[in-house]
């Protein structure tokens, strides 16, 4: 009987690992199921901001900057998800075009900076793009951009995109931290400007969404000071506040996880939360409750992502 009642909870918590896995796999074939040559059957990333030209050397490659943002989550799938051979394809395209556009972009500038160049690209596209090359020559660019300890004016976004100023910066200083730029200076003014946000008039989700950001400074600097702590804390107790939002619930889930944040029983919580509004085709959507074609494939990476970290780190 003793040994019966020891193998219940291994029966449980295989099971669970095996769920979560069917959950990220079938993830996985959606994101499959809706790519072809290049794009996404999803009308967010169809969108092309006003007077957008980004220069593609390769034939029939259409680039923009959100399918780039999707392009960059296939890069992280590729580094992170253990078994990502469903993906293979789309992964090896979004590789490719990626590495083919730096020669170009280490030879241009950033335009919304306070320096103002008038033409170039946008500043948190090409850090990101340098951070998941390790780009020396593009950390290089950014550092020209700098104003002091600053990128941007600290209201170059309002409204509901203001979090993005903390946000877009963040990619420049784990830019620096990644390919080893001095970044003591903007890693202190990233915190900084957090606090400040974090206390202003500001909806409460872009005061999570800024507070990740400068979480994963600190987690990418091995800062785990009382700054790092107060930050998941932050995030964690702001985790039911959208609990229909699977965007949100993915992005509070990776965080948390990729941060190694201690309560074990909060995190299983918001991975059944999420794993609870994935829809029959495998996709999550922007709400769990509907099926609009709008956002659900950059929602789809982000869950795969958030359950695969909170799986590695459990």
């Amino acid at each position: 009987m003793k040994k019966l009642l020891f193998l219940i909870p291994l029966v449980f918590f295989l099971s669970a690992c095996k769920n979560q896995e069917d959950s990220i796999q079938k993830g996985m074939l959606y994101l499959n199921s809706v790519y072809n040559d290049g794009r996404y059957d999803d009308q967010y990333l169809l969108y092309v901001y006003p007077s957008e030209k980004l220069e593609c050397p390769l034939e029939n490659c259409n680039l923009t900057y959100r399918l780039m943002d999707a392009y960059f989550n296939d890069i992280f799938i590729k580094e992170e998800v253990r078994n990502h051979d469903i993906m293979k394809k789309q992964i090896e395209d979004a590789d490719k075009i990626l590495q083919s556009i730096i020669p170009i972009w280490e030879k241009e500038k950033v335009y919304n900076t306070i320096k103002g160049e008038k033409d170039g690209l946008a500043l948190d596209t090409y850090c990101i793009l340098g951070f998941i090359y390790n780009n020396s020559k593009m950390a290089s660019t950014v550092k020209e951009s700098l104003t002091g300890d600053n990128w941007m004016k600290d209201d170059y976004y309002k409204g509901l995109d203001d979090w993005r100023n903390i946000a877009d910066e963040s990619w420049c200083v784990r830019l620096f931290i990644k390919t080893g730029y001095p970044s003591e200076e903007v890693i202190e003014k990233e915190v900084k400007d957090t606090y400040t946000f974090l206390e202003g008039e500001h909806y409460d989700m872009s005061k999570v969404v800024a507070a990740m950001h400068t979480l994963y400074v600190l987690h990418d600097a091995n800062l785990l000071n009382e700054d790092f702590f107060f930050f998941q804390d932050y995030i964690a107790e702001k985790n039911s506040l959208f609990e229909d939002d699977m965007l949100y619930q993915s992005n509070v889930l990776e965080a948390l996880s990729k941060t190694g944040y201690k309560d074990k029983a909060l995190l299983e919580k918001i991975a059944a939360r999420l794993k609870e509004g994935q829809a029959d085709d495998g996709a999550w959507y922007l709400y769990k409750y509907t099926k609009e074609k709008n956002g659900q494939v950059f929602t789809t990476f982000r869950a795969v992502l958030a359950l695969n970290d909170y799986e590695n780190k459990k």
